[in-house]
């Protein structure tokens, strides 16, 4: 049984690498980064305005929807200077296309939340954190939620079923004894396909991203910028 568990995943509703990379060199531009196809030295800060090197895995669901793996940690949950929103919802709107950013800290005991992107401008950011965590990492506070009950969908309602779903210890197929962890690794499950999000908990996105070498996995794709 997992008993902590602490990660930060960005899935977006596109499964096209060329979009995902154009609109990510785009967006990143406007910092002074550009790409790269041999990464620098591995981020040792989590602000990424402190480091000169970023890096960005995409990982492709066997439907409409992918994921982000990110290094620093912080990228996307923070925002640009002067910008208004996270580079997450600054992605989402130039894509086009809705995504939803969760953070779960220590298996939900420190945080539980939730960031849904229409797509179209529109974001809804709920959930619990301590103030000092959520100005430091976002920027603002979420929108509560009842007695550390989990964050529900609104702006991707049709997700709510699935989320519900993985709350259900018997039936959901994910042996795991914290609901927040369960609830995610279900909605990664569905979301993916299991044998993809499995990618996700073997390490072996997180390996691709910090080797820097081609990835041979037609799923799995890495993308690199420095200043």
């Amino acid at each position: 049984m997992v008993t902590e568990y602490s990660d930060t995943r960005v899935f977006l509703r596109c499964v096209d690498p060329a979009r995902v990379r154009d609109s990510l060199a785009a967006l990143f531009a406007r910092e002074g980064m550009r790409p790269v196809a041999v990464p620098g030295e591995r981020p040792l800060y989590r602000d990424p305005i402190g480091s000169p090197n970023w890096r960005v895995a995409l990982l492709i669901g066997i439907g409409e929807w992918s994921c982000l793996q990110y290094d620093p940690w912080t990228l996307l949950t923070k925002s640009a200077p002067g910008a208004e929103g996270s580079r997450f919802e600054e992605l989402c709107l130039l894509l086009g296309c809705p995504g939803l950013l969760i953070d779960i800290n220590n298996g939900g005991i420190h945080a539980s939340l939730l960031i849904e992107c229409d797509g179209r401008g529109s974001s809804r950011c709920s959930g619990y954190i301590s103030p000092e965590l959520a100005i430091e990492f976002y920027g603002r506070m979420p929108l509560p939620v009842d007695d550390m009950d989990l964050p529900r969908f609104e702006l991707l309602g049709e997700l709510q079923s699935i989320r519900d779903d993985g709350m259900n210890f018997e039936s959901c197929g994910v042996r795991c004894d914290i609901d927040e962890v369960r609830a995610f690794v279900h909605l990664s499950d569905r979301l993916l396909g299991e044998a993809v999000a499995n990618k996700l908990w073997d390490s072996q996105v997180a390996d691709a991203l910090n080797s820097g070498s081609p990835s041979t996995d037609p799923q799995l794709h890495c993308f690199y910028f420095a200043r």
